[in-house]
């Protein structure tokens, strides 16, 4: 995915659904912007159900430490062959705003 415009990364986290294994935010360079990774249920009650994907791990990084900027994003997604699934799919959430160092604060 393209970025036109950028900023600094202030939360990422990916969506995935059973058998999914994780799933990672490149920049254009190779660095790792986010890898989010899946929490499977463990029991029977409404938002713990064994075997579904239940929570995702979120990325929110220390203001300024992750930018992008006018680049183009690869998404590379995990879903394992051993678990049964009728198809992949996978989404990533990012949330970027303006860089702290481009951001003036008028005084009064």
């Amino acid at each position: 995915m393209a970025i036109p415009q950028g900023g600094d990364v202030i939360y990422a986290v990916a969506h995935q659904h059973t058998g999914g294994l994780g799933s990672v935010l490149y920049g254009q360079d190779g660095r790792e912007i986010c890898s989010s990774l899946p929490l499977y249920g463990q029991g029977s009650e409404p938002g713990n159900e064994t075997g579904y994907i239940v929570g995702m791990s979120t990325c929110y990084p220390e203001p300024g430490s992750v930018k992008i900027y006018n680049e183009t994003l690869k998404l590379q997604a995990k879903y394992s062959s051993e678990i049964r699934h009728t198809g992949v799919m996978n989404l990533f959430y990012l949330l970027i705003a303006d860089s702290v160092h481009n951001v003036s604060v008028s005084s009064y």
